[in-house]
């Protein structure tokens, strides 16, 4: 790396501050990162496309890698919410979990440009920001497994925490292999096998 290795701070919005500022930038960084490597990429040139002086940059990011992991805030929000969104209606633990991974794909897909940039801002950022992420998603699966085995629908014997966090596991190099699919079939046949065998892990049965 070869600008602003600060210590790294909150990625909340300065109190005071202008949000719209804030997005712009953001922003525009996304435009120019899906395009161009993190390095060849001086803040001049960020702040010129979202129309900024070059000082308030630094009022919203102290350095370019804290521009950075909030562009993967952003990214897991939006995530979040899309899965979130698509599981508020009620259905049988089957079909929720392969919409919940469909949803999830589907998304990444869109983010696909930014995925070289945001798995380096893993390496740069506070391991508790990054925790904090997972540990949502953990959680929100913990209750989603609880509430299938409540119904009848996940094996009774499956441990919800540990079935989460293997999850997990099984979502990192899923995410890498439809990332990199050379063809749109090839990134299916992931997807596929991928619900299959969660479904199977977790003794989900089919809906009737």
């Amino acid at each position: 790396m070869t600008e602003d290795h600060h210590n790294r701070v909150t990625l909340e919005p300065p109190t005071g501050k202008d949000p719209e500022k804030r997005a712009r930038i953001l922003a525009a960084a996304r435009t120019i990162l899906s395009l161009r490597r993190y390095d060849d990429v001086p803040v001049s040139e960020i702040t010129e496309l979202a129309g900024v002086a070059k000082g308030t940059f630094y009022l919203y990011f102290p350095s370019k890698t804290d521009l950075v992991a909030a562009l993967a805030d952003a990214m897991h929000e939006d995530i979040m919410q899309t899965v979130a969104e698509a599981l508020a209606t009620p259905r049988h633990m089957a079909d929720t979990l392969e919409i919940m991974i469909r949803t999830a794909f589907g998304k990444i897909l869109e983010h696909k440009a930014l995925i070289n940039i945001l798995e380096l801002d893993a390496l740069l950022r506070d391991p508790v920001t990054v925790d904090s992420h997972y540990d949502v998603r953990r959680d929100a699966m913990i209750h989603l497994l609880e509430a299938g085995q409540k119904n009848g629908q996940v094996a009774a014997g499956i441990n919800p925490r540990i079935a989460a966090e293997l999850m997990g596991g099984v979502m990192i190099p899923l995410t890498r292999a439809i990332i990199f699919s050379s063809t749109s079939d090839d990134a299916e046949n992931y997807l596929t096998e991928a619900v299959a065998f969660v479904q199977r892990a977790l003794g989900v049965t089919k809906a009737r």
